[in-house]
């Protein structure tokens, strides 16, 4: 178990770096694109390479938030169970995110072959688009796998009837 955890914590060290270097791209774009329109010479296909960058970003970046618990929560009803009665709800959300984490992975991976194979391209400027159906299907697998230690921790909430640390 600790080694699956160490393998995890890896790969959420590795795609919080991807992230970043992607947003500073992106806001490198940006900034040229703006500059450039100041002096009436757009940059063909900005805004095309921003949404893939935005897609990287936002697959690699899943993981990271779950990783860190800061995907939006509303518990205006079930924080006030019992610590185990809300662990039953954290496991039962886990188990769905899991489940619609890996199906999506699974159809990326799968579709990824025949984007390779077709040879799909962004419109504007004939970007691969193969390597952004692997990047969402690897990031919803790293989403899955951090959903599937919540959902560990929180079998050993419910086991113990107290919150852990961390």
């Amino acid at each position: 178990m600790k080694r699956i955890n160490n393998i995890i914590h890896f790969t959420r060290f590795l795609t919080k770096w991807i992230g970043m270097i992607t947003i500073f791209v992106m806001m490198v774009i940006v900034t040229i694109a703006v500059i450039l329109r100041g002096f009436s010479n757009p940059f063909t296909g900005q805004v095309e390479a921003v949404e893939l960058l935005m897609l990287t970003l936002i697959m690699v970046g899943l993981s990271y938030t779950q990783s860190e618990n800061a995907h939006i929560d509303i518990g205006l009803i079930v924080d006030k169970f019992p610590i185990r009665v809300q662990a039953v709800f954290d496991m039962i959300a886990s188990v769905l995110m899991i489940a619609v984490c890996f199906i999506i992975s699974f159809f990326n991976f799968e579709g990824f072959f025949s984007y390779v194979e077709i040879g799909y391209t962004s419109s504007v400027l004939s970007i691969p688009l193969f390597p952004f159906k692997l990047i969402v299907a690897i990031g919803m697998l790293l989403w899955g796998l951090e959903g599937l230690l919540k959902l560990i921790r929180s079998f050993l909430v419910f086991r113990k009837g107290e919150n852990l640390s961390s």
